[in-house]
């Protein structure tokens, strides 16, 4: 099953945007800077709209992220690495926008419960669900 968008995205050049300004991600950039850029290639993912497929494939991948990133709390070490990289373990960080294209793909009403530019944190059990609720029919993944 090809993923038109994901793949389009990681063709991608390195391009870190500031403000609206294209620079290109140093060699030495920190590991801050790399989580920037990464979630600027995600969320130029979510702006171009996403299947159902791949809407799960993402859902999938921060479920996974954000497990591990809990899991790392339990430990000292791992507790100073997430200080470095992630904000809030244990929950991932969806836009509004993503959380709307995936009302639209289960056909609910989204209303004005949240503005597409709104940043939440999920819970990771609860962005498994999500990933479980639009998997897509006949895949065994």
């Amino acid at each position: 099953m090809e993923i038109s968008n994901l793949v389009a995205l990681q063709q991608q050049p390195d391009v870190l945007y500031l403000n609206g300004v294209p620079s290109e991600l140093p060699r030495w950039a920190s590991i801050e800077d790399r989580k920037e850029h990464v979630r600027a290639r995600v969320d130029a993912t979510a702006l171009a709209g996403m299947t159902a497929e791949e809407l799960h494939v993402y859902f999938a991948r921060h479920r996974v992220d954000a497990t591990q990133s809990w899991n790392r709390q339990q430990s000292m070490l791992g507790r100073v690495l997430n200080r470095l990289t992630v904000s809030r373990p244990g929950y991932a960080k969806v836009s509004g926008r993503v959380l709307r294209q995936l009302y639209d793909a289960l056909g609910v009403q989204a209303d004005e419960v949240f503005t597409a530019s709104a940043e939440l944190y999920l819970r990771a059990d609860i962005v498994g669900e999500i990933a479980t609720l639009i998997k897509p029919k006949g895949a065994d993944r």
